[in-house]
């Protein structure tokens, strides 16, 4: 296996991740999220005081938090 692979340090994940959709633009705080699920192509993002809906896809949630 290659060394370019292994990571030396601890990860660190982003403290917020933001989302655009047709009707509001929001940065959520990734500890306040309880809940993410896709329904079709809408995700929705449950936080204990909201709830954001969206189009996108688990992928690039995923890809926001390995930024």
């Amino acid at each position: 296996m290659s060394s370019n692979y292994l990571h030396s340090g601890p990860v660190t994940l982003p403290d917020y991740i933001s989302i655009i959709g047709a009707n509001q633009c929001a940065r959520i705080r990734i500890n306040d999220i309880e809940m993410i699920e896709q329904e079709g192509r809408r995700l929705h993002i449950i936080t204990a005081e909201k709830d954001y809906s969206f189009y996108g896809s688990l992928n690039s949630i995923a890809s926001a938090l390995a930024d």
